[in-house]
């Protein structure tokens, strides 16, 4: 396992290529993550639902 000092160490003596270097660490952390995450789906009753409880949580216009 790769500790936080460690990956630092690896990101600054990269120079130049401190993004490709921390591309290289962080995205596999990433990846993993969002596959664990379950597939989101929405249909129409849904996003009318939320289009409402927006419009409900904006506040009153004032008047001009």
């Amino acid at each position: 396992m790769l500790s936080t000092q460690n990956a630092l160490e690896i990101i600054f003596a990269a120079g130049i290529q401190q993004r490709a270097a921390t591309n290289m660490l962080i995205k596999p952390l990433v990846v993993s993550i969002i596959r664990q995450r379950p597939v989101m789906e929405y249909d129409a009753s849904h996003l009318g639902k939320m289009v409402n409880r927006l419009e409900e949580a904006l506040p009153p216009e004032l008047p001009a």
